[in-house]
């Protein structure tokens, strides 16, 4: 039988406030702002939805949401909406629980890598969302490999 969601990452769901840290790229410092997520399961338990908010430091709120699935029996797919970091198109990103209420998905768009992480940490849920710049890209001022674009942290209501 696959792997359900409830079985995975029923545990926060929720409603959660706290901050996120914003920066472009990875020489800037990070930008602190209020954010927020509603967690809930939907259709029986067979997916969750990770509504958030978060604020830009010139753009002001934006909104986003996680869909996460069932993909395989070892693997749970999500489909990523922001309105910030990318297109009207939810993106479909592969990948799936790593612990005991932690999941990491990933998403290439060409050379590029995207990662959105989620998980407990003491008692707090922890969204992060990391960029990868490809080696072909790496600079002195952005070098090549993983850096946290996004970090949300959030307390239980």
């Amino acid at each position: 039988m696959a792997a359900s969601t409830r079985h995975t990452l029923s545990d926060i769901v929720g409603i959660w406030h706290g901050t996120n840290g914003f920066r472009m790229m990875p020489g800037e410092v990070f930008d602190e702002g209020p954010a927020s997520a509603e967690i809930r399961e939907v259709a029986g338990g067979a997916a969750l939805v990770v509504d958030y908010t978060w604020q830009h430091p010139q753009e002001g709120e934006q909104h986003g949401v996680l869909v996460v699935g069932t993909a395989s029996q070892s693997a749970l797919s999500m489909h990523l909406l922001d309105t910030f970091h990318q297109s009207e198109i939810p993106e479909r990103f592969e990948g799936g629980q790593t612990g005991p209420a932690r999941a990491e998905w990933f998403h290439d768009y060409g050379e590029w890598r995207w990662w959105v992480r989620v998980s407990m940490e003491d008692d707090r849920l922890v969204i992060t969302m990391d960029n990868t710049v490809p080696e072909s890209y790496g600079t002195a001022l952005k070098p090549a490999g993983p850096y946290c674009v996004m970090r949300m942290v959030l307390s239980r209501d």
